[in-house]
């Protein structure tokens, strides 16, 4: 394995979200860094994403499928100002044996109620398994750069980040509706109410799916130009984004241009966008994290990242106005920062700084159950749960983390 400090300065150097260190902090990773070497077992297959951004550097790699919820407010996890209270004792939860996706290696996956997608290298592909991860349903050829996959409305999203290109696929059958190419980076992607919605490096774009010309043509055998166009109350650049279908709007996380460090790092802003039109409904007060995850559960929304390790990296905010409303006992051993993945019924937390993961309850931030070698992404409905670390794993759920 690389030594961490090498793969820290790889990281800052990353011209895709590059942002200068602060004094001194490659000497306070490389400390913490190797605490968590310590006292953790796990860390050893922990990869470059494990130190990816740390307090002032934002690289951008990760993915967040979106999922349902309802309007509400939540006001019960832990206050932000207070002591979390000691360490997690939740069990910890075993793995099952790996999900026969065929040849190819999984990279990403998205769960939903009609069944669970996995996107694979070597071969590349989408294949379609039931809930359960039992059997193949659908298998279909998918592009080979690195990217991501969602699903909204009917449709498999697959894309590239660079160059950025959308491959779209029925979500029943796997048979391709289309190939669309963007001009620019992407990063993630999330459909919502007909519109599709892409975050960038220059902003966020958004398309309306019953705009898109269908398969490729002569004139393009590459893929169609996106007919997308750059949202305008979004200044600045985007990465994380969630689908917030019940309110009909979608969340995102916006770099602020000129932003004024805070404590050494300017974080994301939380912004919602109604799908519809494309204006702005709500936002967060500006958060010290980057390199943001955004997770809808239910009526509870939640925001981790990488930042200032004497701060926050995992935040509560408010549904409706987007405000910071608590934190969780997890965030404490997050190390530098935090990932998220929303499950159906619960939120899961991988550790920034190893390959701990957490199941936590969206609305308390209690800890539920743990792992210690669960890389991610991981997906879930109620009663499954799968993380990719040497495949696509089942982890086995006690009864408090229902999936």
């Amino acid at each position: 394995m690389r030594d961490v400090e090498e793969l820290l300065r790889d990281t800052l150097t990353d011209p895709r979200r590059r942002v200068e260190p602060a004094g001194g902090m490659y000497e306070t990773v490389s400390r913490r860094a190797h605490t968590i070497r310590r006292n953790r077992w796990a860390f050893a297959s922990a990869t470059t994403a494990v130190v990816a951004v740390i307090a002032s550097a934002a690289t951008i790699v990760t993915s967040s499928p979106g999922h349902r919820a309802q309007p509400g407010q939540q006001n019960s996890s832990t206050a932000i100002g207070t002591t979390p209270g000691q360490p997690s004792t939740a069990p910890h939860g075993a793995v099952g044996s790996a999900v026969n996706v065929g040849d190819g290696w999984p990279s990403d996956a998205v769960s939903t109620a009609g069944g669970l997608y996995v996107l694979t290298n070597n071969p590349s592909q989408i294949v379609k398994l039931d809930t359960a991860g039992s059997r193949v349903l659908a298998t279909a050829p998918a592009p080979s750069q690195y990217g991501g996959v969602t699903v909204g409305d009917g449709r498999v999203w697959v894309w590239t980040q660079t160059p950025g290109e959308l491959h779209v696929f029925d979500a029943d059958t796997l048979a391709p509706l289309g190939v669309y190419t963007t001009g620019t980076d992407l990063f993630e992607v999330a459909e919502v109410d007909g519109y599709v919605y892409l975050t960038s490096g220059h902003g966020l774009l958004r398309a309306s799916v019953a705009a898109l010309p269908g398969q490729p043509t002569a004139t393009h055998p590459g893929g169609a130009p996106l007919a997308a166009s750059k949202v305008a109350d979004v200044e600045g650049g985007t990465y994380g984004i969630a689908a917030d279908p019940a309110r009909h709007r979608v969340l995102v996380g916006v770099m602020p241009i000129g932003s004024a460090p805070t404590n050494g790092f300017a974080g994301v802003r939380v912004v919602a966008i109604d799908a519809r039109t494309g204006k702005v409904v709500a936002q967060s007060p500006q958060t010290s994290v980057g390199k943001e995850s955004i997770a809808v559960v239910g009526d509870q929304v939640w925001v981790g990242g990488y930042g200032d390790t004497d701060k926050s990296r995992l935040l509560h905010l408010n549904a409706a106005t987007l405000k910071v409303v608590g934190t969780s006992p997890v965030g404490d051993s997050v190390g530098p920062g935090a990932i998220l993945w929303p499950g159906e019924k619960v939120l899961w937390v991988r550790n920034g700084g190893d390959t701990t993961l957490s199941c936590v309850d969206p609305k308390t931030g209690a800890v539920l159950e743990q792992w210690l070698a669960v890389q991610g992404p991981v997906v879930s409905t109620t009663g499954h749960a799968f993380g990719i670390q040497a495949g696509l794993q089942p982890l086995v759920l006690n009864g408090a983390c229902a999936g």
